[in-house]
């Protein structure tokens, strides 16, 4: 069977791959898996306990100038720790592609959906792609280009260099 990898990144413009998605599975018969890629959150401290410390008073030094002492700040209490950010993180990606993979399933299709962690976003959706041995990815471009796409550097691009499979890039419509 032919697989096609999707990716999707929570971004509107990400989601525009679909419509494409569910004709291609549909007239290849191929089996689908949409992928997400979540970068590894940190613990959130709670607002009412995070405290910035006032100086403590502003002693003088030889010649007049003013030194601030700093008085040192309390650790802040988290709301969630690292391990519980990282759960709620990859439980958000399931959900999201759940929702994602509802026009897929409505055709009949086949559609597995991945969630990984990581922060090399291009890396792991190469990394994916040649273990799984896809045969086809599928994703949606942002339309940077020039200096922005420069700087921003390019997932697809990379995911296309990479050669791991042939790449088919959606460009979404202007809203």
């Amino acid at each position: 069977m032919i697989t096609i990898l999707a990716t999707i990144d929570g971004s509107p413009a990400s989601r525009a791959v679909i419509p494409t998605l569910v004709d291609l599975a549909a007239d290849m018969r191929a089996q689908a898996t949409l992928l997400t890629v979540v970068e590894r959150p940190k613990a959130t401290a709670s607002h009412e306990e995070v405290v910035r410390a006032p100086f403590s008073g502003v002693p003088a030094v030889p010649g007049g100038i003013e030194v601030p002492s700093i008085r040192s700040a309390r650790e802040p209490a988290y709301q969630e720790s690292d391990d519980q950010a990282m759960a709620r993180a990859v439980s958000e990606g399931r959900e999201f592609l759940e929702v994602a993979a509802k026009p897929l399933k409505d055709c009949g299709l086949e559609v597995k959906t991945e969630v990984l962690v990581g922060h090399d976003v291009a890396g792991a959706i190469i990394d994916f792609a040649r273990r799984n041995e896809v045969d086809l990815i599928a994703m949606a471009t942002h339309g940077r280009s020039g200096l922005n796409g420069l700087v921003q550097g390019s997932i697809a691009a990379a995911v296309v260099k990479s050669g791991v499979a042939p790449v088919i890039l959606v460009r979404p419509a202007k809203s």
